[in-house]
C-alpha cells in the first residue's frame, strides 16, 4: 500500500514537473504515451518489486524477534543497519559528487560569460541582410542608418559569429600550407567591434589597391607562420582555390573570438569587400541610453528600403551567449537533481538515525542517569552519522574531480577546478546532515530516561 501511494505521489511530482525539464532542455516529452504502453507496464513492474522488497526485508527481521521483547521494547532494530548505511552512503556520494559538478558547469559559464571576447558585444545590434540584391541593400541601409546620431557606427559581414569559409593561407617556415578562417568586412569592421590593431594599418576605402588586394590577419595567424607581427606585414597570403593576385597583409589585428570558448582561437583572415558584395549582416553600434528608440529607426529605415523583406535582427551578446544553452541547460538540470538527491539522502539520514535512537534507546538512559548533559547525548548520535557524510566526501571528491576534469576538456578556454568547491559542497553536505540528524539526537537526549529502563 504505501509502495503504490509513494508511485502515485512520484507520479504526480513527475507530471509538476515535467513542464519544468521540458522548459530547460528544450524537449516535449510526455509522462503517458498511449501509443507506448511499455511505461505504463515499467510502472507497475517497479510497483510489484518495490512492494516485494520493501515488505519483506522488515517481515523477515520482525520475524526474528521474540513476543516478550517486543512488549518489553527490547528490541534490537536493524542491528548495525549495513544495507541502510550503505544505500544512505551511496546517496551522499551522488548529492555531493552532483552538487560539485553544478558548482563547475556554473564556474564554467560564468568564466566564459565575462572573458574577454577581444571585441565590444554590448549595444552592438545585428541586422540580418537579404541574399538577394544585397550589394545595393546594404550599401543604402548603412548609409541612411549613419544619419541618425544615436548610431555610433555601422559596419557589414558575410559571415555571422561562429562560422567562417575556410580555406588554405601562406605556407609556414616548413612548407605546411595554415588552414584559415575568411571573412569579408568593410573598413569599418575594426572601429563598430572595438578590435584593436596590433600593426600595420585598417584596410581603406580610400586606397585603390585595399578593393582586392589588402588584407587582416590575427595574432593567431601570425604564430601559425612563426613570424612577428611585422613580419607578417606585406606578406602575399596564398590561395591556390583563387587564380587571382594573391592579397596582402596590410594590419595585424588582436585575437578575437569568432567561435565559442570551445575552440581556440584560429588562424583568421579579413579580407576587404569594397564592392558589399554578399553582405549578410549589417552590425550597428547604438548609443545604449537610445537602445529601444534606436532600433525602431532601424526597423523603419529597414521597411522603407526593402518592404518585401522582414526586418530581422538580434543583439549581438545574445547571439553569443546561445552558443551556451546547452551548458546553461544541463547547469539547470543537474542543479535540480542535485536537490532532489539531497532530499532523498535527507530521508535516509533521518529514518537510519531513528532507528539508531531507538537501538541505543537503553545505552542513552544509562548514560543520562551517569550524569551524561543534552550536548554529550546530542554529539553521540550525531557522530557516527557525520562520520559516514565524510566517508561520502572522501569517495565523492575523487570522482567528481575526474567527471569535471573530463567536461572541461571540452573547452580550448576553461577555468581550473580550485579546492573550494570541493571545501563548500562537502560542507554543505555535512551542514544539511547535521541538521536532519538532530531532530532525532535532540529528542533522544530529552526524552526522559525512566522510559528506556522501567524493565531494568
Amino acid at each position: 500500500l504505501l509502495t503504490a501511494l509513494a508511485l502515485v505521489l512520484g507520479i504526480g511530482v513527475a507530471e509538476l514537473l515535467l513542464p519544468v525539464f521540458n522548459a530547460m532542455s528544450q524537449k516535449s516529452l510526455s509522462l503517458f504515451n498511449l501509443e507506448n504502453l511499455n511505461s505504463i507496464g515499467i510502472l507497475f513492474g517497479i510497483l510489484i518489486v518495490t512492494g516485494l522488497m520493501a515488505g519483506s526485508y522488515p517481515a523477515i527481521i520482525l520475524s526474528r524477534f521474540s513476543p516478550v521483547a517486543v512488549f518489553k521494547g527490547d528490541l534490537s532494530v536493524g542491528g548495525r543497519n549495513r544495507f541502510t548505511r550503505g544505500m544512505v552512503l551511496v546517496q551522499y556520494v551522488l548529492s555531493v559528487s552532483l552538487i560539485i559538478i553544478t558548482l563547475v558547469i556554473v564556474q564554467q559559464l560564468d568564466f566564459m560569460r565575462h572573458k574577454d571576447t577581444g571585441f565590444a558585444t554590448d549595444a552592438v545590434v545585428v541586422v540580418d541582410m537579404p541574399h538577394e540584391n544585397t550589394d545595393n541593400v546594404y550599401e543604402l541601409y548603412k548609409q541612411q542608418i549613419l544619419k541618425n546620431d544615436n548610431i555610433v557606427t555601422a559596419t557589414g559581414s558575410d559571415r555571422a559569429f561562429t562560422s567562417g569559409k575556410s580555406m588554405r593561407g601562406t605556407k609556414n617556415d616548413k612548407g605546411e600550407w595554415v588552414v584559415v578562417r575568411l571573412i569579408r568586412v568593410d573598413e569599418d569592421y575594426l572601429k563598430t567591434l572595438d578590435i584593436d590593431l596590433l600593426a600595420g594599418r585598417n584596410i581603406s576605402s580610400e586606397m585603390a589597391t585595399d578593393a582586392t588586394l589588402a588584407v587582416l590577419v590575427n595574432e593567431a595567424y601570425v604564430k601559425k607562420l612563426n613570424w612577428t607581427n611585422e613580419q607578417a606585414l606585406g606578406q602575399q597570403l596564398l590561395d591556390l582555390d583563387d587564380n587571382q593576385e594573391p592579397p596582402v597583409i596590410v594590419g595585424v589585428v588582436r585575437d578575437f573570438h569568432i567561435d565559442s570558448m570551445h575552440r581556440e582561437i584560429e588562424p583568421l583572415v579579413l579580407h576587404n569587400n569594397p564592392d558589399y558584395h554578399r553582405m549578410y549582416r549589417v552590425l550597428v553600434r547604438i548609443r545604449p541610453s537610445e537602445m529601444p528608440q534606436t532600433v525602431d529607426f532601424l526597423k523603419d529605415t529597414w521597411e522603407t528600403l526593402v518592404p518585401d523583406q522582414p526586418f530581422k535582427y538580434a543583439f549581438l551578446d545574445e547571439e553569443l551567449d546561445k552558443q551556451y544553452k546547452s551548458e546553461e541547460q544541463w547547469s539547470q538540470i543537474i542543479g535540480y537533481a542535485s536537490f532532489f538527491a539531497i532530499l532523498i539522502s535527507c530521508l535516509g539520514l533521518l529514518g537510519l538515525a531513528a532507528l539508531a535512537v531507538t537501538r541505543r534507546t537503553k545505552e542513552i538512559g544509562i548514560r543520562k542517569v551517569l550524569g551524561a548533559s543534552a550536548p554529550n547525548i546530542i554529539s553521540l548520535i550525531a557522530r557516527e552519522f557525520l562520520i559516514l557524510v565524510a566517508i561520502a566526501n572522501l569517495i565523492a571528491w575523487p570522482l567528481s574531480y575526474g567527471i569535471a576534469s573530463q567536461w572541461l576538456q571540452n573547452f580550448a578556454y576553461r577555468i581550473d577546478l580550485s579546492v573550494w568547491v570541493f571545501v563548500a559542497a562537502g560542507v554543505l553536505v555535512v551542514l544539511v546532515a547535521l541538521f536532519t540528524v538532530s531532530s532525532q539526537a535532540i529528542r533522544a537526549a530529552f526524552t526522559n530516561p525512566v522510559k528506556s529502563l522501567r524493565y531494568e
